[in-house]
């Protein structure tokens, strides 16, 4: 896409080359007498500014991903209304475990893991795990997972802060968990 918007420019950057180039003037009309305009050099101008609109159009809709004439569109005004955020402990009961179970033969790294995980997450208060799971697992960004927790960014971010506070602490001081996550 970033090759076909590169070309798109590099073409306008021509067309507005070649509009310089035609005669700017205009025949002036006197009061009695009426001058017939070159029609052929104001076609090719009339053209030329035609081509320009349109690739500033295509230019700006490759930019944007969507029209840039609409503006009452249901893909600026309501389509991104209907994304639901939810607490993940909200989520949680209505999933089913047999579900979100993997399969493996290699059940015994799997059991370590998980028990590396669950002790990681059991350090972690309850806002500070939803925070966390919610930014780096889920990957919402701060708004989002605010607007979820119904916290505000700043508290977001300091929950993810202190959540990777404690991870690294952790990780640093106990032997645990380097023998297991470096596995």
């Amino acid at each position: 896409m970033r090759e076909l918007i590169y070309e798109y420019e590099e073409g306008r950057k021509e067309l507005i080359e070649y509009i310089k180039t035609l005669p700017d003037e205009r025949p002036k009309f006197f009061r009695n007498y009426k001058l017939i305009r070159d029609s052929q050099r104001d076609q090719r101008r009339t053209q030329a500014y035609a081509m320009l609109r349109d690739i500033e159009y295509a230019l700006k809709w490759m930019r944007d991903g969507y029209d840039p004439n609409r503006t009452k569109g249901i893909d600026k005004k309501d389509g991104y209304k209907n994304i639901i955020k939810l607490d993940p402990g909200v989520l949680q009961r209505y999933y089913s475990e047999s579900v979100t179970l993997i399969k493996s033969n290699d059940s015994n790294v799997i059991d370590m893991q998980q028990s590396v995980l669950e002790s990681v997450m059991a350090m972690l208060s309850k806002r500070e795990k939803d925070a966390y799971i919610l930014v780096r697992a889920n990957e919402y960004t701060f708004a989002e997972a605010a607007e979820a927790l119904n916290i505000t960014k700043a508290s977001v971010q300091k929950y993810i802060e202190r959540a990777e506070k404690k991870i690294s602490d952790a990780y640093a001081n106990d032997l645990f968990f380097q023998q297991y996550l470096t596995s």
